[in-house]
């Protein structure tokens, strides 16, 4: 199907693409057919793009990719199996403050097979709707301190 944006032009969108969120997601309750468009074959982010709505499109990525569990988390949150679902946060570039922030109280899940997606409020107290993903990165992968080490220097022998 071809798909009228202002962000790309007409961009051919293959049916595999285009999820059904039967709520919308909030701030857009109206829009159910959303696509899901690779940024870049290198890159790990995609756009949302609503397909009837040709300037609506968000930037979103698997945060599992940076956090590493985040998808767990919020399958417990929300009390659903995992199995063969995909969790995406919407990502926005503060350029005053140069940072990456991710919404990561308001996951949303795609499930490929049904073609359908949702969006959640979660209650995760690590997390908030403007979450500095680098940071939580820095934090999560950071060594430990306090002259404790991974490595073990010592002899074994």
């Amino acid at each position: 199907m071809l798909v009228e944006t202002t962000r790309f032009g007409s961009v051919e969108i293959s049916g595999e693409s285009v999820y059904h969120f039967s709520s919308g997601m909030y701030g857009f309750s109206s829009v159910q057919r959303w696509a899901v468009i690779q940024h870049k074959s290198t890159s790990p982010f995609y756009w949302l793009q609503a397909v009837v709505i040709a300037d609506v499109a968000l930037l979103v990525t698997e945060p599992d990719k940076f956090l590493p569990g985040y998808a767990e988390e919020v399958f417990q949150a929300i009390g659903v199996e995992g199995t063969g679902k995909t969790v995406l946060c919407v990502i926005l570039f503060d350029r005053v403050r140069k940072m990456v922030k991710a919404n990561l109280r308001g996951p949303i899940l795609i499930e490929p097979e049904q073609k359908t997606g949702r969006q959640y409020l979660v209650e995760l107290p690590a997390y908030g709707t403007e979450s500095d993903l680098l940071a939580l990165c820095r934090k999560r992968f950071a060594a430990p301190t306090e002259g404790k080490s991974h490595v073990s220097l010592e002899s074994k022998g």
